[in-house]
């Protein structure tokens, strides 16, 4: 933390945007349809005042920001025409991509451990194979999802319990030698 107060004069300037959001919300001087939009900037505002990518810290306002513009997205590209049923599938793949951004954000931090670095990878992935599996059972009625998913959990688990035991004794063999 600074010690000069500028932390605090930033965080004030941060609560003046939200008011002044929800303000021009309340009164209809902003839609419905971009009211996250202006949300998702007031913390894109906040991530790039304070330093952006130079700083791991930054990413409490990186991820909201991304998450509520994805949602925003996808809301209003489900009101176009040419768009008009993208599917639950798609919601989730547009969360995916979020975490990808913030991803790349994370990445740039070479002295952190692999996890440090890596972590949004996994929601990303998460959200993606969910994503798709809806858009499979969407397009394939015959597959039952929660069945599906009943036995793709456990396999996911074992695979990624095994993955962690492996990586961990290779750590461990490292750190002996």
């Amino acid at each position: 933390m600074r010690k000069n107060g500028s932390d605090g004069r930033w965080f004030g300037i941060l609560l003046i945007m939200l008011g002044a959001i929800l303000l021009l919300g309340r009164y209809n001087l902003i839609s419905g349809d971009h009211f996250l939009y202006f949300i998702a900037g007031g913390f894109y505002f906040a991530y790039f005042t304070f330093g952006g990518s130079r700083h791991y810290g930054n990413i409490g306002f990186l991820i909201p920001g991304n998450v509520l513009f994805a949602i925003n997205l996808f809301a209003n590209l489900e009101n176009v025409r040419f768009f008009d049923n993208l599917g639950g599938g798609m919601f989730f793949i547009f969360l995916a991509i979020a975490f990808l951004v913030v991803y790349l954000h994370t990445r740039t931090f070479h002295d952190e451990d692999w996890g440090a670095r890596s972590w949004p990878l996994f929601p990303a992935g998460g959200l993606t194979c969910f994503g798709i599996l809806i858009i499979l059972s969407e397009q394939f009625e015959f597959i039952n999802i929660g069945e599906l998913f009943g036995y793709l959990s456990g396999i996911i688990l074992i695979g990624v319990g095994c993955f962690l035991f492996i990586k961990g004794k290779q750590i461990k063999r490292s750190e002996e030698d």
